[in-house]
């Protein structure tokens, strides 16, 4: 069984914050005589794509036709990234060059135990000018490629502006495309009337300016939210207590089973990959949620930002005993 008996072939449309993941890698065999801090012997550097570049590598490991939108810098790193993305059949026609950093997120590693990140990028919204390229640049994917689905991936670096999400709300719903977001903290409620919805649970204390964390306020907290959105689903991501799901007028609590937690980069873009394609497929959303949860766990198990390792992946799905197409 391959992973297009699980999701036929799906044209997928990501837009949002673009970055690169960098690893220095290498020992540390003693501290330094100048300051009490780790002396890394660097061993080599690689570099991976991040952000929702990441969301798009994802989907097209879900065996889907997948186009990103998005702003990069006229940078190194701009161009390390665009060449990593080149590898892959992601149609990248839709990606803005600017003079504005790429995003990058530089991690420095000693073996498995990470050490210390260093984030290089710019925060503000993108400037009028740029804003308005961006959203005729939406206007003509949208248009052209008339994508099953439209992930909206928001780091909070300015790339989704108040004006870019509701256009392409509104853009995505005239054509029947089924809205997936992944949000951050600056335009937390400006994403209404999409189909899914999928913060972390800090996210949505935060956004809420909740204080208690316990069930009850988690619950009531995820109602709240889905009542201001007009959202179908709200799925609350809750690390390794699993999801929690609002929809409709249900609420369901999916747990993930124990692992060994490598690294957690990367896995919420996977969780957000496989629900927006399993809900947009059919499947019932607590399968989602499952078939979700077995996305980011493998994720964890490995070190570094990685794609849903897929093989693994279905014979975790079908253990379960969800019905596979």
């Amino acid at each position: 069984m391959d992973v297009q008996e699980v999701f036929p072939t799906t044209k997928v449309l990501v837009i949002g914050d673009i970055m690169l993941d960098r690893y220095i890698r290498g020992v540390v065999e003693r501290i330094s005589p100048e300051a009490p801090v780790p002396i890394l012997l660097q061993d080599h550097v690689d570099a991976h794509p991040g952000g929702a570049a990441n969301v798009a590598v994802n989907l097209h490991q879900l065996g889907a036709e997948v186009y990103l939108a998005g702003v990069i810098g006229r940078d190194a790193h701009g161009a390390v990234l665009i060449e990593a993305l080149k590898s892959l059949p992601i149609d990248l026609r839709y990606v803005l060059k600017a003079n504005r950093k790429t995003t990058t997120k530089t991690r420095v590693m000693a073996a498995s135990q990470h050490l210390l990140r260093i984030d290089d990028e710019e925060r503000s919204d993108l400037d009028d000018a740029l804003e308005q390229e961006m959203l005729q640049l939406i206007k003509r994917a949208i248009a052209n490629i008339r994508p099953d689905i439209v992930v909206l991936q928001d780091y909070n670096k300015g790339v989704l502006t108040r004006e870019v999400i509701r256009t392409t709300i509104a853009l995505a719903k005239q054509i029947g495309a089924f809205v997936a977001v992944d949000p951050k903290y600056r335009h937390f409620f400006d994403y209404v009337g999409v189909d899914l919805f999928k913060p972390n649970e800090r996210e949505l204390f935060g956004a809420l300016k909740m204080v208690e964390m316990d069930r009850n306020a988690l619950q009531e907290g995820v109602k709240r939210l889905c009542h201001e959105l007009g959202a179908r689903y709200v799925v609350v991501t809750l690390a390794d207590r699993g999801m929690l799901i609002y929809e409709g007028h249900s609420i369901h609590h999916v747990p993930t089973r124990p692992r060994i937690i490598r690294d957690v980069c990367g896995a919420g873009d996977a969780v957000l990959s496989v629900l927006a394609l399993s809900l947009y497929h059919g499947y019932d959303v607590v399968s989602a949620a499952q078939m979700a949860n077995a996305a980011g766990g493998l994720v964890c198990e490995r070190p570094g930002v990685c794609p849903v390792p897929t093989k693994e992946w279905i014979k975790e799905v079908r253990a379960m005993g969800i019905l596979v197409r």
